[in-house]
């Protein structure tokens, strides 16, 4: 779907352990939304729930047969599913994916990488 960043659908492609190492990056991530300017007060609570309500899913759904590079795509079929979400609330929960991601991949790129070899 034309929704997913590409920070969304290439980490969850590239990540064999998905939930331990997003849950590493969700503590910084909550950091990163209490100092973030862009988005009003009220806001981030649910900027903060939203990503915490797709890593439960994730998680939920680990052992199911849907490829981690659909998991988003599912996730927001999910909430559409679900009378009680407004298209503006399924906008901004994909809206805090992708901001996660993102927060994830600028993280990754400013970290060290230690290669094993045989």
């Amino acid at each position: 779907m034309g929704y997913i960043s590409y920070y969304a659908e290439f980490y969850i492609k590239g990540n064999i352990h998905i939930n331990m190492s997003l849950i590493v990056y969700f503590e910084e991530y909550k950091k990163l939304i209490q100092n973030h300017k862009n988005i009003k007060q009220n806001h981030k609570k649910f900027y903060i729930a939203w990503v915490e309500l797709f890593l439960d899913y994730l998680e939920e759904n680990d052992n199911d047969e849907t490829p981690k590079s659909e998991k988003l795509s599912y996730f927001t079929m999910f909430l559409r599913k679900n009378p009680k979400y407004q298209d503006w609330q399924i906008n901004q929960a994909i809206d805090s994916i992708n901001l996660f991601f993102t927060s994830v991949q600028e993280k990754k790129k400013n970290s060290f990488i230690i290669i094993e070899t045989c």
